[in-house]
């Protein structure tokens, strides 16, 4: 009996201890305890955790998403303003204008083109056929043309050297390509 009678007397005086600390034995116990408050369960830390990493991952994609747009206008305007610059070339004398042909554009090497005749019954009277000219990544980097126009050029030959005298005549015989207007004269 003397070991159990040990065993009470250590326990009352763990108890005894405890109450001069302030601190009760029972609230040890009790699982909505002031210490159990403190800090966060793990389910808690584990629902932060994916609320955060849910949030990064959403802006993540965001900023690719904007900079691949950014990256696409800019190559569009370029197409633009190279396409401009193949027409300007074309035009000065337009009966060399290629109807149906591929290429690198001149001095961009980035960039290929490519002609072909559209079917449109309504140019046929007008003795003009419509020209398409798409602009394409010479890396092959693209299906769809990067920039596209549509050309209404004549097919007469006496329209085309009348065209050409006229234009001498208003603009002198040292015109530049940049200085042709950008549109068929009107008959």
């Amino acid at each position: 009996m003397k070991p159990r009678l040990v065993n009470l007397c250590r326990q009352r005086s763990n108890v005894a201890r405890q109450r001069v600390a302030g601190v009760s034995p029972e609230s040890f116990r009790t699982p909505h305890s002031a210490f159990a408050r403190r800090g966060f369960t793990l389910i808690e830390a584990l629902a932060g955790s994916i609320l955060l990493a849910t949030l990064l991952v959403t802006v993540l994609l965001a900023k690719g998403n904007l900079a691949r747009q950014n990256r696409q206008a800019a190559d569009r305007v370029e197409a633009c303003q190279v396409l401009e610059t193949l027409l300007n070339q074309w035009w000065a004398d337009r009966s060399k204008f290629p109807r149906n042909g591929e290429g690198e554009v001149p001095g961009q090497a980035a960039w290929r083109w490519q002609t072909h005749v559209v079917e449109n019954p309504q140019a046929k009277p007008l003795h003009a056929e419509v020209v398409a000219v798409a602009l394409y990544p010479a890396d092959g980097s693209a299906d769809q043309p990067v920039a596209r126009v549509e050309v209404l050029l004549t097919t007469d030959k006496d329209l085309l050297d009348r065209d050409k005298e006229e234009l001498e005549q208003l603009l002198g015989p040292q015109a530049t390509p940049t200085s042709q207007p950008q549109s068929e004269p009107t008959e």
